[in-house]
């Protein structure tokens, strides 16, 4: 840098000062334009990475909003007092009720009985009673051991545990080992990998010790006649004869059997613990007996519906916000300046999409159970201002929801309802490889190119400053050699 500033020397005159202007002419026209480039492309990144995370926040009211029995729910009351806790998905729904079916578990066991709303349930009450809880089997061995470390037998064999019959039967093997004492039996029945739900203790008494073997598969008799067994039982059964003494000793002291409920005067049995669709839309799993009947009550979990729907609403007005942030100004004079102008002022995605979403938001929707219908987001209670953001009539929402709850449920979750067309609109911008991906691939690339374009930019000037310099250099050693001829002859006058 010190050679640099030794033009000017021999002539007296400031070329470095003629040098630097130059080079700030050449550079600074040029330097500008790339870094108005590089802030334009800077915020156009954050505008898509900021409507892509409201697009994401929405997209999940909207993934509940497609299951109206999430969305717009249904509430179960025992006694007057609200079941509460989470939603998860019924495993036992029709094909086409699997994605609207939900459970709605009781706050604990007290209860008698806990519920399962599908999309199918209905505003409805129902005295119940539990009469019967279904129960599996138990057998114990009248043989009485010394203690667990006592051997069944001195031969190898094999023992078989089943129970039910037909498709519904369970089974699986126990190897027995030569030398295999009693404990060892317990914890090879109950670490079986095939094993249905028995489960294997030793009960120590004052007479000794007592296998006793616990089955979890309940179910009713099949011909009502208990002298014939159920045929739910747990049995073990074996073709050794080695072990057929260890098997004969083995007696029920427990039968299996189904439960029992009467609803509305109306008895019904079940297999198992819980009566599904017994109720249109409601599934019921009995805890235990009642001495007198509970009165349940399903209807519209309102407050739920409505605090569902606002957040439906914010979330949209969030994304509305985050485009209005980058690319709407405040205020657009004519003739005036617009300093207020935001950076992404006419973007055309950006554009496109809040057309979009206003065009989505202000359609009208018909009702797939009454083609004749037509409602709009207005008619349930939203209403859009002059700035598009939404906002929630909770009196008229709430008229909607008590009045066909159903009908609102559709209007939101039916295809081409609502929420189906927000959401498909939403996936084409938002998911991974979508529209807004692809933008934010191309500023990336974008910045890459103005990142060259400053480093050529450099070497360009730097390789300009070289040529000055030369040039300046040739220039001001010739105006030295003249200024020493001119020294030479003035000295000689």
């Amino acid at each position: 840098m010190a050679g640099m500033t030794a033009a000017g020397i021999g002539s007296g005159l400031d070329l470095e000062s003629l040098m630097k202007a130059s080079i700030n002419a050449e550079r600074q026209p040029q330097e500008q334009r790339l870094q108005q480039r590089r802030q334009t492309l800077d915020v156009t990144l954050s505008a898509v990475g900021s409507v892509k995370s409201a697009l994401s926040g929405f997209r999940n009211i909207l993934d509940k909003a497609l299951d109206p029995q999430r969305f717009l729910p249904r509430q179960a009351l025992i006694d007057g007092q609200k079941v509460g806790g989470s939603v998860t998905p019924s495993k036992d729904s029709s094909a086409s009720d699997k994605s609207t079916a939900t459970t709605t578990p009781v706050d604990n066991l007290a209860q008698p009985y806990s519920v399962s709303l599908s999309q199918k349930a209905v505003n409805g009450t129902y005295d119940i009673e539990v009469l019967q809880l279904a129960k599996g089997s138990r057998l114990t061995s009248n043989a009485v051991y010394k203690s667990g470390k006592e051997v069944i037998t001195k031969q190898a064999g094999q023992i078989t545990l089943e129970a039910g019959k037909g498709k519904d039967k369970k089974s699986f093997n126990v190897d027995i080992s030569a030398g295999m004492t009693i404990d060892q039996l317990r914890k090879a029945i109950n670490e079986n990998s095939n094993n249905f739900g028995v489960t294997a203790n030793l009960i120590n008494s004052e007479s000794g010790t007592h296998l006793v073997l616990d089955s979890s598969k309940s179910g009713l008799d099949d011909d009502g006649d208990p002298s014939n067994g159920n045929p739910n039982d747990l049995i073990v059964t074996t073709e050794n004869k080695q072990l057929s003494g260890f098997v004969s000793h083995l007696q029920d002291t427990k039968t299996a059997a189904g439960a029992k409920v009467r609803i509305n005067g109306l008895e019904a049995t079940s297999e198992t613990n819980q009566f599904k669709d017994l109720i249109s839309g409601v599934n019921l799993t009995v805890n235990h007996l009642t001495s007198s009947a509970s009165h349940l009550k399903v209807e519209p979990d309102i407050d739920g519906a409505v605090k569902n729907v606002h957040q439906f609403v914010d979330a949209y007005n969030k994304v509305i916000t985050q485009i209005d942030k980058y690319s709407k100004s405040e205020k657009v004079q004519k003739g005036g300046d617009n300093s207020n102008r935001k950076p992404l002022s006419g973007d055309a995605m950006l554009r496109t999409m809040r057309f979009a979403l206003g065009k989505i938001s202000s359609s009208g929707f018909r009702d797939p159970e009454q083609t004749n219908r037509v409602q709009t987001l207005y008619g349930v209670g939203i209403k859009m201002d002059r700035d598009g953001k939404l906002s929630v009539d909770d009196d008229k929402l709430k008229e909607q929801l008590q009045g066909d709850m159903n009908q609102v449920g559709r209007f939101f979750a039916s295809k081409s309802g609502v929420a189906d067309r927000f959401s498909r609109f939403v996936k084409s911008y938002e998911q991974v490889g979508g529209i807004l991906s692809h933008r934010e691939q191309t500023v990336q690339t974008q910045l890459k190119g103005v990142r060259e374009g400053q480093t050529q930019l450099d070497d360009r000037m730097a390789q300009y400053e070289k040529t000055l310099r030369e040039k300046y250099t040739s220039f001001d050693q010739s105006m030295a050699g003249l200024k020493e001829q001119m020294n030479y002859v003035q000295s000689h006058l």
